[in-house]
This record gives structure tokens, sequence and C-alpha cells, in this order.
């Protein structure tokens, strides 16, 4: 294969925290070791030094000055680039959508990972089901008409679209006029949780310990799996052994709070900071249940993370995993808009646990792509691309 001269545009990159980071800066770092030549353009609050590779955009808090300031760093960046590699369809899709309109040679590629506009709807208040009934029923305001259009924009501007799930990948077919000729799936990095194993403690004092790590959101439906978890330590004798962690950041958390004090649960609930992945790995290593209740959860990185370190996980129906008829004996599917079901999972999960498992019982599988062949899977559709 020819090398290839190719521009990742992405909102977040490390020392950024987020599952987008991790998997940007391993795709940068296997397409360099292919010998490509490999730049980064990413948003930064502050102008770090990041490398002679990677630009570093200042973020203004004015979205259009922000779209121009993007625009302008990519227009000086991509004179003789083969590919565009944009990482959303808005934030950084904008732009380079914009850049494609004059330099039509470039072959503009985006990896879709989720719907801004269906998680806006319903951080906004306007909507709360899943993301197939809400192109089902298609009841958009002013705010959500605005960003179909421009999503519409970059879609049209796209050569190639990369879904990282089949579920997302369908939804775009069916309702936003993607051909299937132009789009494809590539999943995301398999994790590498070896290195953690020797370092952990299990011991939790005969507590059940459920935890939720992620993006505070509306979409992740954390008020539901609360109002299971409120069911369950009402129930005794369990009320003395069950406790929560929600660990991440994000505009929920305020309400979260609210929640948990309203009805008596700071005993049991504890609201945690943002993590890192290593720090993620020994959360998840460290406790008994892991809970993903989303309304709709398109490929999250923490049900791969917890899946490949052998924990019982309760998944919403709304996954990737039920989409595909995934089976396995760790996987608990829930109807997340029914609070009945999410607790009666727990406790189905909870029987199959012990609070004492040794590190050495630890396994881990893979139920992602490894890191070579999602590299390779990636030059595969830049070399079509640049064929044509």
């Amino acid at each position: 294969m020819s090398k290839l001269k190719i521009i990742i545009a992405t909102g977040i990159f490390p020392p950024a925290l987020g599952g987008p980071a991790t998997f940007a800066k391993n795709l940068y770092d296997g397409l360099k070791g292919k010998g490509h030549g490999i730049k980064v353009i990413t948003f930064c609050k502050e102008r770090a030094e990041r490398g002679e590779n990677i630009v570093c955009v200042p973020a203004s808090n004015l979205i259009f000055l922000r779209y121009f300031y993007f625009f302008l760093y990519l227009w000086k960046l991509s004179k003789g680039a083969d590919i565009i590699y944009a990482f959303d369809l808005i934030s950084v899709g904008l732009p380079c959508a914009l850049i494609k309109l004059f330099r039509k040679k470039i072959k503009l590629v985006y990896r879709v990972g989720g719907d801004f506009q269906w998680e806006a709807a319903l951080q906004r208040g306007y909507f709360d089901n899943t993301l197939w009934k809400y192109w089902e029923e298609k009841r958009f305001g002013f705010y959500e008409k605005m960003v179909l259009r421009m999503t519409n924009f970059s879609l049209k501007k796209a050569d190639f679209i990369i879904f990282n799930a089949n579920l997302i990948k369908d939804v775009f077919l069916k309702y936003r006029g993607v051909p299937e000729i132009k789009s494809g799936v590539i999943k995301n990095f398999s994790p590498e949780a070896n290195e953690i194993l020797a370092d952990l403690n299990q011991k939790q004092g005969g507590l059940i310990k459920i935890i939720f790590i992620g993006r505070l959101i509306a979409m992740k439906n954390l008020i539901r799996l609360l109002r299971a978890f409120q069911e369950l330590i009402c129930r005794e004798p369990l009320k003395k052994k069950w406790r929560m962690e929600l660990a991440g950041e994000g505009p929920e958390e305020s309400r979260i709070k609210e929640y948990v004090a309203e009805n008596g649960l700071s005993d049991y609930v504890a609201i945690r900071p943002k993590m890192s992945r290593s720090e993620v790995l020994k959360k998840i290593a460290n406790s008994q249940i892991i809970a993903n209740v989303s309304l709709t959860e398109v490929n999250a990185h923490f049900v791969t993370e917890a899946l490949s370190l052998s924990k019982p996980i309760i998944l919403t129906k709304e996954s990737e995993q039920f989409y595909t008829g995934q089976k396995n004996e760790l996987i608990y599917y829930v109807d997340p808009l029914d609070i009945d079901d999410i607790a009666e999972k727990i406790l189905l999960a909870e029987k199959t646990i012990s609070a004492e498992t040794p590190p050495e019982k630890i396994q881990i599988h893979d139920f992602t792509w490894p890191a070579e062949r999602v590299v390779k899977e990636h030059e595969v559709v830049f070399n079509r691309l640049l064929a044509q």
C-alpha cells in the first residue's frame, strides 16, 4: 500500500480524557507506525505544545468563532493532504466539510459513533426515549432542525462514513439517506486490561458495588437507574449491602446529586469525578456489577472494558450487543424505560458474583477488534477512496 498523508480532525486528543481521545491517539500511533504521514488537529483550552504533528486550535466560547479558527488552521494544514478523517459531523465536521467544498480532491471521511441531534433533544428535555423512536417520530424543534441542516451538509460532502457500530449505521442508512456503498463499520480498539490485574484489591467487606462510568448526560438514563437502585435498598435484608458509584462529569450531575439527597440515598450512592483509563479499569475490577441502562448505547468503551474483565453487566436492550444478537452469560439485557426490569436484572446478576474474586481468576475476553485490524481496515478504506 502507498503511504498516505492523513489529517485526523478530532474534538479531543490526549492528554484530554475520554474514549474518542483514546481512539484517536491509538489510530494516530497505529497509522504512523505503518509509515503514513499523520497529523492531528484538535481543540485545546490552552495553546500548549503538543508536538510537531499535533495542531492545537483555541477553543473559543463563541461557537462560530471556534468553527472559523478551526477552518483557518485546517486550511493551512490540509494543503497536499490525501485524507481528512473527521471524528464528528459538527464541531470539527462542519469546518472539514467546508474545506471539502473548496479542495475537492481531498477525500473526506467521517467517523460517527453517536447522534448529536438526538442527544441534544434529550438534554434539552424535548424527548425521553430511544434513538430509533426519535427518528420514527421526527418531532423536531427549531434547534434540532438547525442541527439537522448542518449535519446533512457534512454528510453530503463525505466520501465515506465509518460507523463504530451496526446499530448507528442502520439508523443513518434508514433515516439520514446515507448510501450503503459510502458506509462501513470499524469497531473500537480492544482494551488491554492485563496490565492492571496485578494491582487489584477485590475485598469489599460483603458489599455489592454497582458502578456506572461515563458522561453524566440525559442519554445515560441515570435517574431511572437510581430509581431501580432505590427499590433494591428498600428491600430487607438487602439494604445494608448495596452500594452504587457514578463516575463522570456532565450537565446531569446537579440533577443526580439532588435526586440522591432528596431520596435519602447519600449513604448508598457516591458521585465520583471523571477518571483516567487506568483508573476506570481498576474501578471496574474492584466492583461487582456494572450498569449501563442508556436510552440507546452505540458502542461504549465502558461496556467493552467491563466485559473484558468478566464483570456481569446490566445492559440496555437498545445497544449494539443486543442489536447484533450477542449472547453472553455476563450480560443481563434490560428495557431502559422499565425500572422494575432494571431492578430485577440487578438481583439476577448478584446471584452470579463472588465478592472475593482474586485477581488471577479474572478472565480477559476480546469483544472488540485488535489494534492491527482497526488500523488495517482504515488503510483499506483510505486506499480504496484514493483509487476511485
